[in-house]
């Protein structure tokens, strides 16, 4: 194994992923209960992150497949299906709104890692405005047919053990004031 000679440059980068360690993660360690909060959101958020961006990138490049059109026509027999006009576009921009709650929830987990109650909000808010984005745009009828039992089933676990998370976390800095 040879030793890699330690230049300016790579001092600089070591000290740039040392600075954003920081920031992400802060300086103190949590404790392990945190840290499961964390990792098991982190797998989470990941999940259907891919999910929705790879779906979100297909539909903003059906254009470049060979036939676009039929996959256009599939979309519109879908959207007929729910009584939804121009469902494509509508997908899209469900979407990217997903998305965009995606961004808050990976934000909130890194506050949540640096324990700090107002990750858990976000976290939850962005879990919640989520589905309720999609409901309301895609119909619950679209909602409840189209989308996996299983993703559903992972959303709330996903969801309901952050409370008790958040709980826990409250009544930890509780008894740090107290004392």
């Amino acid at each position: 194994m040879a030793i890699k000679k330690i230049t300016y440059e790579t001092i600089d980068n070591i000290d740039y992923q040392s600075r954003l360690s920081k920031l992400l993660f802060g300086t103190q360690n949590p404790p392990l209960i945190t840290k499961i909060a964390f990792y098991y959101g982190i797998v989470g958020w990941f999940y259907f992150f891919i999910w929705y961006l790879a779906a979100f990138l297909s539909i903003a490049f059906i254009d470049t497949i060979e036939h676009p059109e039929q996959i256009k026509a599939n979309f519109n027999k879908i959207g007929l299906d729910y009584g939804l006009d121009n469902f494509q576009t509508t997908f899209s921009n469900t979407l990217m709104m997903t998305l965009i709650c995606l961004g808050v929830v990976l934000v909130s987990l890194f506050l949540i890692y640096r324990r700090k109650v107002i990750g858990y909000y976000l976290y939850l808010a962005g879990w919640i405005v989520s589905i309720l984005i999609a409901v309301f745009m895609l119909g619950f009828k679209f909602y409840w047919n189209e989308v996996t039992h299983l993703d559903k089933a992972i959303m709330l676990t996903l969801i309901a053990p952050y409370f008790v998370f958040m709980y826990m976390l409250k009544k930890t800095k509780e008894r740090q004031r107290a004392n």
